[in-house]
């Protein structure tokens, strides 16, 4: 459902937090991670097994599916599957941008701040694309697998899309935004190829949003499969770097009920209205 004070007619990317951002992130956050049922009598406590990513992987398939995006399938590459689909342009698309983030965890972890924050904000970015109703580029919304043992699931899509020649402006991912104990707000901006750091400050300022944000060099996480392939890539984490990150990290304790849900709808909020912005063009449709 499109909020109707975030309804938009080719006069901006709205922004403000839709109202059902919050309520729809904890949902996704635990039925991720065995707080709630994922399916009918069926809870997970971890997506770092087969079974248990392929009941995840069945559930993000009926999410993205349920935003009525385009072409909501499985990107099988063997050993494992991206779910993905795409927010198609309104036409024909002058380029493509991609916003994804790994849905795996490690065995012994529910992965409720790594990753099924990440996760959770790709859907509501999706949701949020989905509702602008001027769009002159692609978005491709992906879920990766196997994350976790080497950054699989990424490097295959990635591969895919070079095979496939397609446009890739830049990818966008999310790896652990649940975590803000400090009350900063702060948010890294990891090895933003050019003018994606500046892109993303920019957002923040046109948003009204008081976000700080420093430039890593982390590379141990998504983003880095694309740059592989020469597309122009960046990550967004939490105060990874600073010190300011999960101590539940890989273990038992990384539950839904540590996930500082407001710190992850206002980096979602950020993300949103960045990417919105980007698929954008009112010009386009004048």
């Amino acid at each position: 459902d499109v909020d109707a004070g975030l309804a938009t007619s080719c006069d901006g990317v709205p922004t403000g937090r839709p109202s059902w951002l919050l309520a729809y992130q904890q949902e996704v956050i635990e039925k991720l991670t065995g707080a709630r049922e994922i399916a009918p009598g069926v809870t997970i406590t971890n997506r770092g097994r087969t079974a248990t990513r392929d009941i995840a992987r069945d559930y993000l398939l009926a999410e993205l599916d349920g935003l009525g995006l385009s072409g909501a399938q499985i990107h099988d590459y063997g050993g494992g599957g991206n779910p993905y689909a795409v927010v198609p342009a309104h036409g024909e698309p002058v380029g493509t941008v991609l916003v994804g983030a790994h849905f795996d965890s490690v065995p012994n972890s529910p992965g409720a701040n790594d990753n099924a924050t990440g996760t959770a904000m790709v859907l509501a970015v999706a949701r949020f694309l989905a509702e602008l109703d001027c769009r002159d580029h692609d978005a491709i919304i992906v879920l990766f697998d196997e994350e976790e043992v080497g950054l699989i699931g990424s490097f295959n899509f990635a591969q895919m899309l070079d095979d496939s020649s397609i446009n890739l402006v830049a990818a966008h991912t999310i790896d652990q935004v649940g975590w803000d104990d400090n009350g900063d707000r702060l948010i890294e901006i990891e090895r933003p190829d050019a003018g994606l750091l500046s892109f993303y400050q920019t957002a923040a300022t046109d948003a009204g949003l008081a976000i700080p944000m420093i430039q890593t060099t982390t590379s141990a996480t998504d983003h880095s499969s694309f740059r592989q392939f020469g597309y122009p890539a960046v990550g967004i984490t939490e105060a990874f770097t600073m010190g300011d990150t999960s101590p539940h990290y890989h273990s038992p304790t990384d539950t839904a009920a540590t996930v500082n849900t407001e710190y992850l709808a206002l980096t979602t909020e950020l993300v949103s209205f960045a990417i919105g912005r980007l698929v954008y063009d009112p010009d386009r449709f004048e």
